[in-house]
């Protein structure tokens, strides 16, 4: 009786630990939640503006909606996850770096999805791939930047002209220094401390964010979409 007692007494202090674990790793997650949204007069979650985000009479439509989606995914707790999905675009609570221009051209208007696998279907040629395959094609980094090299204005890729680099341009990164495109991000505004863009993109591990470090690594890219 005595050993049943002692027994359930240490299967109930592990269960008592247990929950204490995971109401500590919650938290975090909870505060990083309310310091994202604001309640409004009806009660509901607002979204709240990133104070890199500055979105004005200056930029131009297409600008202004591709900033408010940005905006959009900076709040709606949007976590990295890499797989493939047979309609193409992964669950809206998931996503990954290509997914951030994605959606955000598809806000401003633009359906990227569509545009590239109808271009990568009449001209398979002019892509890094052997067959078609729309579930994918649009998510992949290095389709990506062959798309915006046929169809957008490229733009300088060195750190010597900063007022080349305007809100809503498209940057690809070598980000895992192999020679190719295998990152990308949107430019956001000029107001890092040393005058230089800032990007929202979506790193590996991490939810959609805006951080400087444009020169970080290689640029393999820059493009401004026109139409």
């Amino acid at each position: 009786m005595k050993r049943a007692i002692a027994i359930l007494f240490s299967v109930g202090a592990f269960a008592l630990l247990i929950m204490y674990l995971f109401k500590e790793e919650e938290n975090p997650r909870l505060e990083q939640a309310q310091r994202r949204t604001t309640p409004s007069s009806s009660g509901e979650a607002s979204q709240v503006p990133h104070p890199a985000l500055i979105i004005d009479g200056e930029l131009s439509p297409f600008q202004r909606a591709l900033l408010r989606d940005v905006e959009r995914q900076l709040a709606a707790t949007i976590h990295y996850e890499d797989g493939y999905y047979q309609s193409g675009d992964p669950p809206p609570e998931i996503g990954v770096c290509t997914d951030v221009v994605l959606r955000a051209f598809s806000a401003a208007g633009v359906d990227l999805y569509q545009r590239m696998n109808e271009d990568i279907r009449r001209n398979l040629q002019a892509y890094p791939i052997r067959r078609p395959d729309p579930s994918i094609d649009a998510r992949r980094c290095r389709n990506m930047i062959q798309f915006f090299r046929r169809h957008a204005k490229e733009l300088p890729v060195q750190d010597n002209r900063l007022t080349d680099w305007q809100p809503g341009d498209i940057v690809f990164w070598d980000a895992k220094l192999q020679g190719d495109a295998n990152h990308v991000g949107i430019v956001v505004t000029q107001e890092e401390a040393e005058g230089k863009p800032l990007i929202a993109h979506h790193w590996p591990g991490r939810e959609v964010d805006i951080s400087g470090g444009l020169f970080r690594f290689p640029v393999k890219g820059h493009f401004r979409w026109e139409e």
